[in-house]
């Protein structure tokens, strides 16, 4: 993510530059070392691993991602869901394996994302991309 924002932390004005790099690690975390499928993994971990508080880190996800740490997190899911299932290799495995895969802990959690987010049901999107229609 690229942006540069301002924002304010606390009632307190905060530099770009610090609501950037705390939001680098937001994401290198939750992304790049794929946190997201870690069901277990809250965000008062994720502000324990990046040294700030809670208060702090819910802060920066609306100003950096402009969502809260579960949307950010479930989307990640989400994604990660959907790419799962791009491969037809991967047609071996259930919904709810895709789902724990995925990183959710139950599939009423993941159904409920996934129509949030994907503007319909996972077996509505295995359906069309198996049909070739347009996703």
């Amino acid at each position: 993510m690229d942006k540069s924002v301002d924002g304010f932390v606390y009632g307190r004005h905060v530099e770009s530059s610090v609501v950037n790099d705390i939001g680098d690690r937001i994401y290198h975390i939750i992304v790049n070392r794929r946190k997201f499928r870690d069901s277990d993994y809250s965000a008062r971990c994720l502000a324990e691993d990046i040294g700030v508080g809670h208060t702090c880190l819910s802060a920066v996800m609306r100003i950096r991602f402009k969502c809260s740490y579960s949307t950010f997190v479930n989307k990640c899911r989400i994604n990660e869901a959907k790419k799962l299932m791009d491969y037809s290799e991967n047609d071996k495995y259930t919904l709810d394996d895709i789902s724990l895969m995925s990183g959710f802990s139950n599939r009423q959690s993941f159904f409920k994302n996934f129509n949030r987010f994907a503007g319909m049901s996972p077996g509505e999107y295995r359906k069309k991309l198996r049909e070739g229609g347009k996703l």
